[in-house]
């Protein structure tokens, strides 16, 4: 597994998570039937990812009729099918799917799809099976329904499971906790305090803080958007049947947006400071200086500032407009003063800019109300990216002082090397991973994610990390790779000797790297949809890739004849690169083998004195058969071992064209020689 808990790692800190997830996934199966016991209409104060609930609870135990599932919507019903599998310990390929179950806190995945059988069910369990399979296929018009697509999530059963439940604030599934940028908090109405995830949905009496360079983004519904400052708290009240909605900031700032104007039975207000702001097509921010002044500056719309005067029992307040900042002073006695000015784009609030990136469909509306120009925030991001560029020369010249794995157990040879990644499609700047080499082969990689809404770097804990390589002993390869849908970093690790392997998607969870497993199996089986892109790496001492670096990730430049290198040229269906080759004796690749440690054997020595190695100019991802010659993987070379190397001595020392057979290429046994893939077939191309 590359990310990695603290005091584990490799293929043992693997089988160790494993042993701790099932063990702390049974204690949460003994405390769920406890809290279905408390309470059977389903969990209080916030609805998470998990539903905390069985959508066909007793299939092992009646048989479903038409009747019991025609109100379930199309994905509810593969869902509870699934269930079925999944209550015998089912691990799902689907990504969709291990993604919902590996969150319930009664499902304990033990079986891979080829050891799974349905010998396990019982009479009851077939014959529902096949009910809500007919019945998806008759919903689907014969497709069923399908898994893993762009953009799904899990409302329906959210929504589903409420309704069933009788739970009326089904209504407030909609508000979900979209991002979160470094340290959120969350209770409940009753100071209980929950997890912090982001997709999480949000009840009615949910309370969110915000700590030092923190921010929360929320969605409301489809078409409002709250985003909570740093040092900020606000709770959500919203009625059953969703038509109120009330944000009570209690400390800090907030920005609000309204796409589309409010339905004549909808209501939408901040309170703050004895004061209530009314808002229907609008957007702004709302702030909180200290106990006798708050301000609000609208970005879009108008509204109404009020307060009811208890001592005079006439509401007091003001009206403002798009462009207009509203300043609110308390005398102390219940009186309050309205300071009212027009802003200029020149002096805004940094909040609100920030806010107004992050929030794109907001932006055409403002620049219609104001007359704004939008160069600061209307989507030229040029600043944003020039400040995180800033930001990460500043960590990358001192990338020795980082801590990269949490028990500082390894061994730095002083080679770092760093990249520039999308983690997430909606992020307007890229993400900095920045590595450093061990002398066990890994490199152990930190993440630095710029924040433009509070304009710092959320870097998660040296206990969170990700790592690519090859260990010297135990047989464990590790690499990373960008999704192909262009959502986080693609994690995978196997054994080269049984090419059995686990594959990890990685994402940015406030300060927190967040692994969900994707796909399970031998390395050689990848389904093809799990597509993933090469990470581009420079070495520190180059930071060319950080100057005018634009929001989109940097890609790989096209070799340059002018530059004064030709392209590589082609060798029918042979991998071409180009490298050094150079001859070491065996003492040298000895001390190359696990940071010098393995032990000279003079029977060797005098079978192999000397070796001849080629040294990639780039590292390059080639197919690479296991050691046992069954399977083949796909792995970053920075070097490569020449297995009949009699006719190629002569060119030692040379920089040279190569290329190499795909299927002779061998990786090593875990104590052999040279500690590098071997290849059987090297063709000189110059």
């Amino acid at each position: 597994m590359t990310v990695y808990a603290a005091g584990k790692g490799g293929r043992m800190g693997n089988i160790m998570k494993k042993i701790t997830d099932n063990l702390r996934k049974l204690i949460c199966g003994i405390a769920f039937l406890v809290l279905l016991a408390v309470f059977p209409a389903g969990m209080p104060g916030v609805y998470a990812e998990e539903a905390y609930d069985l959508i066909v609870p007793d299939a092992d135990s009646r048989y479903y009729t038409a009747d019991d599932i025609s109100d379930m919507p199309l994905q509810v019903v593969n869902y509870a099918k699934n269930e079925i599998y999944a209550r015998h310990g089912r691990i799902f390929n689907s990504t969709e799917l291990a993604g919902y179950f590996g969150q319930q806190p009664w499902y304990l995945g033990s079986l891979r799809e080829a050891d799974f059988t349905d010998k396990v069910f019982n009479e009851y369990e077939r014959e529902n099976i096949l009910l809500l399979n007919d019945r998806e296929m008759a919903l689907s018009g014969g497709g069923g329904y399908m898994l893993d697509q762009p953009g799904y999530n899990y409302d329906a059963i959210g929504q589903y499971l409420a309704a069933r439940n009788g739970d009326v604030r089904a209504e407030a599934l909609l508000m979900r906790l979209r991002k979160i940028i470094g340290t959120v908090s969350l209770k409940d109405g009753d100071g209980e305090a929950y997890d912090v995830e982001e997709n999480m949905r949000l009840f009615s009496d949910s309370v969110l803080g915000t700590k030092s360079e923190s921010s929360a983004i929320v969605d409301l519904d489809e078409v409002k958007l709250a985003i909570l400052d740093e040092r900020s708290k606000a709770a959500l009240e919203k009625n059953d049947d969703g038509s109120r909605l009330v944000i009570r900031l209690r400390k800090g700032e907030l920005y609000f947006s309204v796409d589309e104007p409010l339905a004549e039975n909808e209501s939408f207000d901040i309170t703050f400071s004895d004061l209530r702001l009314a808002i229907r097509g609008t957007s702004g921010i709302v702030t909180i200086e200290d106990k006798q002044t708050s301000s609000v500056v609208l970005a879009s719309g108008q509204a109404m500032i009020y307060e009811e005067n208890p001592e005079a029992g006439a509401a007091q307040g003001t009206e403002i407009r798009a462009g207009e900042r509203v300043r609110i002073i308390s005398d102390g006695t219940g009186r309050k003063t309205f300071e009212k000015e027009t802003l200029s784009e020149e002096n805004l609030p940094p909040f609100l800019t920030g806010c107004l990136r992050q929030d794109p469909d907001a932006v055409p509306k403002v620049l219609a109300d104001t007359g704004w120009t939008g160069e600061s925030f209307g989507g030229n991001n040029a600043d944003e990216v020039q400040a995180a560029m800033e930001q990460y020369r500043a960590i990358i010249s001192q990338a020795s002082s980082y801590q990269y794995e949490p028990g500082g157990g390894t061994t730095p040879t002083g080679n770092y090397r760093y990249a520039l990644v999308q983690m997430r499609a909606e992020d307007t700047v890229p993400t900095l991973l920045l590595e450093q080499e061990a002398s066990n082969y890994l490199y152990y990689a930190r993440v630095f994610q710029y924040d433009p809404v509070s304009a710092t770097v959320i870097q998660p804990e040296p206990s969170e990390f990700m790592a690519e390589g090859a260990t010297p002993t135990g047989g464990i390869r590790c690499s990373l790779a960008m999704q192909g849908d262009g959502n986080g970093i693609q994690s995978m690790n196997w054994s080269s000797g049984t090419g059995q392997g686990d594959m990890y998607r990685v994402t940015l969870n406030g300060a927190s790297l967040r692994e969900e497993p994707q796909w399970s199996g031998r390395i050689d089986q990848v389904p093809g949809e799990l597509s993933s892109a090469a990470i581009e790496w420079h070495d520190i001492s180059d930071m060319s890739a950080l100057g005018g670096q634009t929001g989109e990730t940097s890609q790989p430049a096209e070799p340059d004849a002018a530059d004064g290198e030709e392209p590589l040229p082609e060798d029918g269906d042979r991998t071409v690169f180009r490298g050094t080759m150079n001859e070491y004796s065996y003492e040298e690749v000895a001390a190359m083998w696990s940071g010098g440690n393995y032990p000279v054997n003079d029977y060797e020595r005098q079978l192999h004195p000397t070796y001849l190695l080629i040294t990639l100019d780039e590292p390059q991802t080639m197919e690479i058969r296991t050691g046992d010659g069954l399977a083949f993987v796909s792995q970053e070379i920075s070097m490569l071992g020449v297995q009949e190397p009699a006719e190629l001595e002569q060119y030692a020392g040379q920089h040279l064209t190569f290329s190499v057979d795909p299927g002779m290429i061998y990786n090593p046994s875990d104590v052999s020689l040279p500690p590098a893939p071997r290849a059987y077939d090297v063709h000189i191309l110059n």
